[in-house]
């Protein structure tokens, strides 16, 4: 089974997202997180297939984490998908 990983700091885009993967995928097992570095734990331990990682989140933001799991042995070939409804501008999506 494959595994996707969702980072987002918003309860309610968690949700939504989940349920969008689950109701077309269904050979998915979603892990979700509220924080990055809850997150970034938590895809050392699951080492999911791929990651959506939300942009703008409180204490360690989406690039910090992303920085942090292309650091890690085990976490940096996974592909990680950056989420921001906030964040649109060039300089954000080259930082991405």
């Amino acid at each position: 089974m494959k595994k996707i990983l969702l980072i987002d700091d918003d309860r309610s885009q968690l949700t939504i997202i989940k349920s969008i993967i689950d109701k077309n995928f269904h050979n998915f097992v979603v892990y979700t997180s509220l924080n990055g570095l809850e997150g970034f734990e938590l895809a050392k331990r699951e080492l999911p297939d791929t990651i959506f990682l939300d942009i703008v989140m409180p204490k360690t933001d989406g690039y910090a984490v992303c920085k942090m799991l292309k650091a890690n042995e085990n976490t940096r070939s996974i592909p990680v998908v950056m989420m921001t409804g906030i964040e649109k501008d060039i300089k954000s999506r080259a930082k991405g």
